[in-house]
């Protein structure tokens, strides 16, 4: 599914990251064995798609040379455990571990900022335009899902409509 839809991204939180190099071993020792299975190497595929959030205690740096320094993002929900009470604690672990100041600039906002369009570091920002007339077509105290523009989901009347049929790239 990543293959037909590389610009797809996906975001690890809450999971810390010490799963993500025996899930990056076995993905490639499984392409090593049975390549004719894949459509692209998997572990090229992870490091494009996911974005991880580490636990604070987590080592960044191998998880940097793991999927790459723009893929890991700084989380504070806390009182989750990917959080701390003060959530700039992350930066004096950080200096600890002795990481470079332009990797904390990206993991602290760098890398979210590109990701949610704050910024354009990979070249489109993910952003909706609407018709600068959208709120006069728009009555937005009417829930209808079935009428333009619709709710959450803009529902088709007639099914040959649709451009991909339900289940499409799962």
């Amino acid at each position: 599914t990543l293959t037909r839809f590389p610009k797809v991204r996906i975001m690890s939180v809450e999971n810390g990251a010490t799963w993500v190099g025996p899930l990056l071993d076995e993905l490639e020792l499984t392409y090593r064995q049975l390549p004719q299975d894949f459509a692209e190497d998997p572990v090229e595929t992870f490091q494009r798609c996911v974005y991880v959030n580490p636990f604070w205690e987590d080592d960044v740096m191998k998880l940097v040379g793991r999927i790459g320094e723009d893929h890991i993002l700084f989380g504070s929900d806390y009182p989750h455990p990917e959080g701390l009470a003060q959530p700039l604690e992350f930066f004096d672990h950080m200096n600890e571990a002795a990481i470079p100041t332009d990797i904390q600039r990206k993991v602290m906002s760098e890398n979210a900022d590109a990701l949610f369009g704050a910024s354009n570091r990979f070249g489109k920002l993910p952003v909706t335009s609407y018709a600068y007339n959208f709120t006069e077509m728009s009555n937005f105290t009417d829930m209808n899902m079935s009428d333009y523009p619709g709710r959450t989901y803009k529902y088709l009347a007639d099914p040959s409509l649709a451009e991909f049929p339900f289940g499409f790239g799962l």
